[in-house]
């Protein structure tokens, strides 16, 4: 009986405590942010293994595309954290790596492809 009552109380007091706190989605958190830092990954990346095969980065209604050079297929990249996306409907992980001066030097797929960020 002392264990329900506890346990009824727990509950009542976490729902007070959850409607009380404030609200936020996904998208509120992405869109603070959204376009600045976008443009810090778009550009052009050469695989390191073969600099023949290559993808642009841009940006796309609020979103990074990756269109690969050699079928020009775009991949839509969904925002996991910090620097780390992933490929939407893959599930490959990218991770964009920066170097000392704080700017995108390269992205890593899957844990494995490295991808050297060429300067326009």
């Amino acid at each position: 009986m002392k264990r329900h009552l506890i346990l009824s109380l727990s509950l009542i007091v976490a729902s007070f405590a959850v409607k009380a706190s404030p609200r936020f989605t996904f998208n509120t958190i992405i869109s603070g942010f959204h376009q600045d830092a976008l443009t810090d990954y778009t550009g052009k990346y050469e695989l390191s293994r073969d600099t023949n095969l290559y993808v642009i980065i841009k940006i796309q209604d609020g979103a990074l595309v990756a269109t690969q050079s050699w079928d020009k297929v775009e991949k839509h990249l969904d925002h996991l954290n910090g620097d780390n996306f992933i490929i939407a409907g893959q599930g490959w992980s990218v991770e964009f790596v920066r170097g000392g001066d704080k700017k995108v030097a390269k992205l890593i797929v899957s844990a494995k492809d490295v991808w050297n960020k060429v300067s326009k």
